[in-house]
């Protein structure tokens, strides 16, 4: 744009032209919130967003934000400004920003004229890290209160590639269901979040003229049970999210690990099971998921359901037993009725990833 200055990584401005492709990529759809925020930087977004809403509480008006980093990339779209006294917020704001890269498995890097978000396993020598360039140049502001983190879209803030594959596979040791031992084959819990996320939150108007998110919603909330309709809406809402919240956590603490198997399906003293969910227990690590199968391919006519069936226990823990199977056979039913959800689930459980894994971590001898 003729006039526009040329966006500056080392400056506190924001690449505005990356920005807007973002915007028209991922658009916001939701409408700005009706009512006032509940407190100063209260972030209402969607999960396939750029954007999200953001309330300031000081103009007492809600403002649209865009994302830090470039989803496709990892490319940060905030400058890093210098000189900046370690004492300020902005620089407090920088160091949080990327001991939250850090805790993912990222390093902060400078390349080609641009920081990025990167793999600390794949960083080249060459590149320099945030922590050598903030010692040289003490800069500032990566992650300024104006850019939040949080108005990323869900499993977009850094790019598919630059999530360590630590974090994306389990480490399986023994598992025993009944009279059964199992060797756990790791699933590729990238490949799941994708799918889970486009299960539950798709737009796509399905043949019963409601949209795949409508559809998922309705059936979750009656699972939940509850008569008051606002505080069904907030129930659905809360498990959904809590759902898709385990995966994108992955192989981190409260996150969600899954794995398939081949043995067969458990013997003993126990009910026929399909899958089966168990907690951390120390709550140190990651929760785990395991759909059985009794050949090397899963039952593509269960193992969606059941995947359904234990990410509601993984999100929701131990729910009342009572009717505990017919609750829920509504429920996967309804989630993965139409084939293209079913093939979405079913391919990314059986990712062929899941077998270099193995190969890559040892499990394989």
């Amino acid at each position: 744009m003729a006039g526009q200055e040329a966006f500056n990584p080392d400056s506190s401005g924001y690449d505005i032209e990356t920005a807007k492709e973002l915007m028209e990529l991922y658009p916001l759809t939701i409408p700005k919130p009706n009512r006032s925020g509940r407190f100063d930087r209260e972030t209402i977004g969607q999960d396939d967003a750029f954007q999200a809403w953001v309330w300031h509480g000081e103009e007492n008006d809600w403002v649209r934000h865009g994302g830090t980093l470039d989803p496709r990339t990892g490319m940060y779209l905030k400058g890093m400004a210098k000189n900046a006294p370690k004492d300020s917020e902005a620089y407090k704001s920088m160091r949080l920003g990327i001991e939250e890269e850090e805790s993912r498995g990222n390093k902060v890097i400078f390349k080609d004229g641009r920081y990025y978000s990167a793999p600390s396993l794949t960083e080249k020598p060459t590149s320099k890290s945030m922590d050598d360039i903030i010692q040289q140049s003490n800069l500032m502001e990566a992650l300024a209160p104006a850019v939040s983190t949080r108005t990323q879209p869900s499993g977009k803030a850094i790019s598919d590639i630059s999530i360590p594959t630590s974090e994306k596979y389990g480490d399986p040791g023994g598992w025993s269901h009944g009279l059964t031992k199992h060797s756990l084959i790791p699933m590729n819990m990238l490949k799941l979040r994708d799918a889970m996320t486009e299960a539950l939150t798709s737009p796509k108007i399905q043949k019963s003229g409601k949209s795949q998110k409508e559809i998922a919603e309705q059936t979750i909330g009656e699972l939940l049970g509850s008569k008051k309709v606002l505080k069904k809406k907030k129930k659905e809402k809360t498990l959904k999210k809590k759902i898709l919240n385990k995966y994108n956590l992955m192989n981190r603490p409260g996150g969600l690990v899954a794995y398939r198997t081949e043995e067969g399906f458990p013997t003993g003293s126990v009910t026929q099971s399909k899958a089966a969910f168990r907690q951390s227990e120390s709550g140190e690590g990651p929760d785990t998921l395991v759909a059985y199968s009794d050949r090397p391919n899963l039952r593509y006519k269960i193992a969606p359901e059941s995947l359904v069936h234990e990410s509601i226990h993984a999100a929701e823990g131990d729910m009342s037993m009572g009717e505990h199977q017919a609750r829920f056979d509504k429920v996967e039913e309804d989630i993965v009725k139409y084939n293209w959800v079913r093939d979405l689930l079913y391919n990314a459980m059986m990712d062929k990833e899941s077998e270099g894994a193995k190969l890559l971590k040892g499990f394989i001898k």
